[in-house]
């Protein structure tokens, strides 16, 4: 069992570098000296890409991951919450006695 563990864990950190190269060389195109980020950072632009946030927002290797995150979740809720039109809305709440 503690044997199949390890071979899990070593399976999971191989394949998140693949991915985090992988990242890193769809982001290169976006991002300028892409290399000077580390992996949590490109996969918080890597997300903030597929979501539609502006990626000069965050495109920063002084942010750290934690940062570049609740940037990237105020800039991708706030979008939502602008597209909403409240004014346009025709349901009638009826209420009851």
């Amino acid at each position: 069992m503690e044997k199949t563990n390890e071979r899990l864990l070593k399976v999971f950190k191989i394949m998140y570098r693949l991915t985090a190269l992988n990242y890193r060389k769809q982001l290169s195109f976006m991002v300028k000296d892409i290399n000077l980020y580390n992996d949590k950072q490109v996969f918080e632009l890597a997300h903030a890409c597929n979501t539609g946030v502006d990626l000069k927002s965050i495109a920063n290797p002084k942010l750290s991951s934690t940062q570049m995150r609740k940037i990237r979740l105020d800039k991708e809720f706030s979008t939502c919450l602008k597209n909403a039109n409240y004014n346009t809305n025709n349901d009638e709440v009826v209420f009851r006695r």
